[in-house]
């Protein structure tokens, strides 16, 4: 299967101009508010290679001869940069965030919202910094009494409200999203596709622990306040397939529903982090955060189906086109060892 690829700055396609040059692209996307990454690194010899302006559109597509390109990466360039040395030549590295690093998205903000659905609030503040919000239809009716930036920026706020209710907030280009967690959805709203990373078919390198050796909790907690029966309240959620008789307290929720929003999410995270790993597999665009990852071949205790935490597509001129896979949530079976 042949790599395919093709670059877009400034709404321009740039893939017949820097094909002579390209040493390796390699675009990282995750699930959690952090911005997705891309990165291309070119041979720049002469040092004559035209460098990108700041915060320039980005759009990057990968894929294979066999499946076609797919779009990746939406973003803007940060900083060129370039590398080099007296006997290693000259190299420009051209790197990109889904989120614009010098936008209004990034700035605090002071602004507060009464009595307001989750969805409304957000497109207001996205509209001041420039951008547009879509929420999933699970989330869109949901009300708080109040809400408010108090010094966050837009991005700060849109991950502390992903934070209460269990979902996924990310900023792709100039459009952020709110998607809920474990819901069939990646951060960029695409439907997620179950992988296969099979030794001897696809699976290039493998590394697993089905079971983490670090301290696992039973249960969260989330402490409200009840106006009606003036005291404090507790929400408690289980973590599945937990054996620790430990409870995990988040910080305390403004009312009983979104107390009840923010343990589902922690349980959901804390069963997340139940083991890790990462798995290298021949190059797929369809892999995306969140997406079920099926092992098979490697061993007993390790085969199993995993969750996809973060994607790591790289295309170089010695290894060709690979999908890097960070694992989390070994499904049961994954580990047929007691957890101690």
């Amino acid at each position: 299967m042949t790599p395919l690829y093709r670059v877009r700055v400034g709404g321009i396609d740039v893939s017949s101009r820097v094909a002579p040059f390209l040493l390796s692209l390699e675009v990282n996307l995750s699930d959690d508010p952090s911005a997705d990454t891309a990165r291309l690194v070119l041979e720049d010899s002469m040092g004559r290679l035209q460098m990108p302006p700041e915060r320039a559109p980005v759009e990057i597509d990968l894929g294979t001869s066999e499946t076609g390109a797919a779009h990746v990466f939406s973003g803007f360039v940060d900083v060129p940069r370039g590398e080099g040395s007296r006997g290693g030549g000259r190299e420009l590295h051209v790197e990109a965030k889904s989120a614009d690093p010098q936008g209004d998205a990034k700035k605090p903000a002071e602004r507060h919202f009464d009595d307001v659905s989750v969805e409304d609030a957000l497109k207001k503040a996205a509209q001041a910094a420039g951008l547009s919000v879509r929420v999933h239809p699970h989330l869109v009716s949901i009300r708080r009494d109040y809400l408010a930036l108090d010094g966050l920026s837009f991005e700060g706020f849109g991950a502390m409200l992903a934070e209460d209710l269990g979902a996924t907030f990310k900023i792709m280009g100039r459009q952020a999203l709110l998607i809920p967690r474990n819901g069939g959805l990646s951060a960029s709203g695409r439907p997620l596709v179950p992988i296969t990373a099979a030794a001897g078919v696809n699976l290039e390198r493998w590394s697993l622990t089905p079971v983490r050796g670090k301290p696992r909790w039973r249960r969260v907690r989330v402490r409200t306040w009840d106006p009606k029966k003036a005291k404090y309240t507790y929400k408690d959620k289980d973590v599945e397939e937990m054996e620790s008789s430990d409870v995990l307290s988040l910080r305390p929720a403004d009312d009983e529903d979104a107390a009840d929003k923010r343990a589902e999410g922690g349980a959901a995270e804390s069963a997340r982090d139940k083991g890790e790993g990462s798995v290298t597999i021949l190059g797929n665009v369809a892999a995306q955060p969140g997406a079920p990852v099926t092992v098979s071949g490697t061993r007993p205790g390790l085969d199993g189906t995993y969750q996809a935490a973060s994607i790591r597509h790289s295309l170089s001129r010695g290894e060709g086109f690979t999908t890097t896979i960070d694992l989390k949530r070994p499904a049961p079976g994954a580990d047929t060892r007691k957890a101690s």
